[in-house]
């Protein structure tokens, strides 16, 4: 099988491991309730540009794109659990969303909306570029925390180990669901006295297409990111090739 290598050539920040991550599913006509930080600040991912709108004064609020960064003004984390309502305006229509101060660390939403999670826009999204393009695109995307259009994300929980070597806990924490390949986010935790060597080519398997790792040296009791892009159909004669997609 021929491997190709290819060198994301930017600069990716990472947020995910500042930030607790959930995903929350919002629909036209109802109320979603989320937990947010009191005194740190919090985002909110959506699939496409963002407008927002609320009366609420005990919020600053500011919009990067698809971003909403919401933080609570100083002294409003005393009023903890005074919810505060807030609207989003996106291209497939407006969600209400009312967040509630917590004495609790800054979290990140992944949202997903009923007019972008669909089959038909996670395949054009597919194919708007070549394949391989494609391919990149999905992590970077799970780089950056985004999700691509018409794809949903689920937070698997549980906290199951999966790893194939002793020593080494591999644990996912988020799985990307498009019209053909999926995405999914491990973390590895070297829970050994030694220090561990990870290379992509040991994650790949029947319908990997793609491997990332943001470090590939873990000191004892270090963690690092894994990502994998896999085919969500694989053919018996089928054979693509894979991608290394190097962290720098």
């Amino acid at each position: 099988m021929k491997k190709i290598a290819i060198l994301l050539m930017m600069a990716i920040i990472n947020i995910s491991g500042v930030f607790a991550m959930e995903t929350m599913k919002l629909s036209q006509g109802e109320t979603q309730f989320a937990d947010l930080s009191g005194r740190d600040l919090n985002v909110i991912l959506f699939p496409d540009p963002v407008k927002v709108m609320t009366q609420s004064e005990l919020l600053d609020i500011k919009i990067e794109g698809q971003r909403v960064f919401i933080s609570f003004k100083t002294g409003t984390e005393l009023i903890l659990d005074a919810p505060q309502q807030i609207y989003f305006l996106t291209k497939d229509g407006t969600y209400s969303m009312v967040v509630i101060p917590k004495g609790i660390p800054g979290k990140t939403i992944m949202v997903q909306t009923e007019g972008n999670v669909t089959e038909n826009n996670a395949l054009k999204w597919e194919q708007e570029h070549p394949y391989i393009e494609t391919v990149k695109e999905l992590v970077k995307a799970m780089y950056l925390d985004k999700l691509p259009s018409g794809y949903s994300v689920t937070d698997p929980g549980g906290g199951v180990d999966v790893s194939a070597w002793e020593g080494l806990i591999q644990v996912m924490s988020r799985k990307y669901v498009g019209a053909s390949l999926s995405g999914e986010v491990y973390t590895l935790h070297n829970k050994s006295a030694n220090v561990a060597r990870i290379k992509e080519q040991e994650f790949y398997e029947r319908g990997v297409v793609a491997v990332s790792i943001d470090s590939h040296e873990l000191q004892p009791d270090e963690q690092t990111n894994l990502y994998l892009v896999k085919k969500l159909v694989v053919a018996d004669d089928a054979d693509s090739g894979t991608l290394n997609v190097m962290s720098q």
